[in-house]
């Protein structure tokens, strides 16, 4: 496993980065930062649509959503 930093700076970000995962083995680990916090419904959400593994901080994203989601497999 190998950890890869992506700086998320807007919300076009998000969608960019998630995409782009979405089409490799990897997953999503979101880092308590508050930019994610305030936009945890679009990443939830992005992260669902995009069927990307992923891991959030907090309980908020649960509320958004989401917690913990297994990519389907294929």
């Amino acid at each position: 496993m190998e950890a890869i930093t992506v700086p998320v700076r807007n919300t076009s970000d998000v969608e960019s980065v998630i995409a782009k995962q979405a089409g490799t083995p990897n997953g999503d680990l979101t880092l308590p930062d508050s930019f994610m916090d305030v936009h945890r419904v679009e990443v939830t959400s992005l992260a669902a649509r995009y069927h990307l593994a992923a891991v959030y901080p907090f309980h908020q994203f649960c509320e958004a959503g989401d917690l913990l989601r297994k990519r389907p497999d294929r």
